[in-house]
């Protein structure tokens, strides 16, 4: 009789398991099948209310991550198109450099592409600080920043291209302001004020 009501009891315990464990198999099943680019919302009722929770933050989480992807993808797309021109360009003046005999031409155009390869330089450093706070790299990294002492590394970056423009760039900063925010964008900010202000 007790044999009979420990295999009684084995199986009942055994059944209860699988009939608990059963909605979970099926979401296991579902991740495992679904393709890598996949990121739709899993049904919550598909299992025990007890389990809903894990399956609402699963969702919760494929949605950032969806969000991110979408950024990087958006990312991509306007680097690209920024790049295009200059690198066209780049290369056209390559080949007229190529093509050219005269030493005086010639070195007009290798002094083009020295210009157009400094655009170059320039836009890819702007893509990738815009990359670096699209996607969430600067986040959290708030601090007292002293503007002069950004303004002051600013002007002695962009003190060449003033020079070949003959224009007098010089800091007037009787006293320091110092600023709550991210020291990066701080300088870029500046840096794309003043480099405006030269070329412009």
């Amino acid at each position: 009789r007790q044999a009979a009501l420990i295999v009684a009891a084995t199986l009942l315990v055994w059944f209860s398991v699988r009939v608990v464990l059963r909605p979970l198999m099926r979401l296991k099943n579902d991740v495992a099948t679904r393709q890598s680019t996949d990121l739709s919302d899993f049904d919550p009722n598909l299992v025990h209310k007890e389990v809903r929770p894990l399956v609402l933050a699963m969702n919760g989480y494929m949605a950032r991550l969806q969000i991110l992807i979408d950024e990087q993808r958006r990312f991509i797309a306007d680097a690209s198109h920024q790049l295009r021109t200059p690198l066209a360009v780049l290369k056209t003046q390559t080949e007229l450099a190529l093509r050219e005999n005269d030493p005086q031409a010639l070195r007009q155009i290798v002094r083009s592409i020295g210009h157009t390869t400094e655009s170059a330089v320039h836009l890819a450093n702007r893509l990738l600080t815009l990359a670096r706070a699209e996607h969430g790299v600067l986040e959290g990294q708030m601090t007292a920043v002293p503007l002069a002492a950004i303004a002051r590394e600013v002007g002695l970056e962009l003190a060449p291209a003033a020079v070949r423009k003959n224009i007098d760039l010089s800091l007037d900063a009787q006293q320091d302001v110092v600023v709550t925010g991210n020291a990066l964008l701080l300088h870029e900010m500046v840096v794309n004020l003043v480099d405006n202000a030269i070329r412009y």
